[in-house]
């Protein structure tokens, strides 16, 4: 994103969805930058958490991926389990 990066977007997303009391969309967060033997640090995913994001991936980015976080996502909310619980 060339102005804002996605954790500053996630937030600021949130802080909308609060203020006007929107049901929160889900955002999969996808880095190339936090990543240390092939995995997502903790620190970076400890970060895109809190800003609220429900997932993060790495890039780059496949169907097979898409998929798996999208089914994740969709098996969570059938058990009524968010993200946030």
């Amino acid at each position: 994103m060339p102005y804002v990066g996605g954790i500053e977007t996630t937030r600021r997303i949130r802080l909308l969805e609060y203020e006007n009391g929107w049901a929160p969309v889900p955002i999969i967060g996808l880095t190339a930058s936090m990543v240390e033997d092939g995995r997502p640090t903790i620190q970076g995913y400890d970060e895109c958490r809190a800003a609220g994001m429900e997932y993060l991936g790495m890039k780059p980015i496949s169907r097979v991926n898409i998929r798996f976080y999208l089914e994740a996502f969709v098996y969570s909310q059938s058990k009524g389990k968010t993200s946030r619980s």
